[in-house]
């Protein structure tokens, strides 16, 4: 993790001194099944290590626990943002529950270009 870190500052750094823009790869795994919102190991369409293995080097976990460990996260935050984001989707349902169905004619809306 901390070469990561390493890494990231010495690129921060060279854009801050002129060195310009550079490419930052993050390869993520997708943790969740395409249809639902759970794990599918249990379904066989992945084996459970290999979800394990990458839980091990997920980009946000790693950055979850750089935070924490140098004190710019602590629990009470992370419960706050939790409540919110939760607070979001309450109300995002909530609109989606109230907005109109769609008719026929919003089929083709901003599918091609006028």
């Amino acid at each position: 993790m901390h070469d990561i870190v390493r890494r990231l500052e010495e690129k921060r750094a060279a854009a801050r001194a002129g060195g310009g823009p550079t490419f930052i790869e993050a390869p993520v795994y997708r943790f969740r099944a395409h249809g639902g919102a759970g794990d599918d190991s249990h379904t066989g369409y992945r084996d459970e290590a290999e979800r394990e293995a990458w839980e091990r080097v997920d980009p946000i976990g790693l950055f979850a626990q750089f935070l924490t460990d140098t004190g710019l996260l602590d629990g009470r935050a992370v419960t706050v943002m939790e409540e919110r984001i939760a607070a979001d989707i309450v109300d995002a349902f909530a609109f989606a529950l109230a907005s109109p169905n769609p008719t026929e004619g919003d089929l083709y809306r901003h599918v091609y270009a006028d």
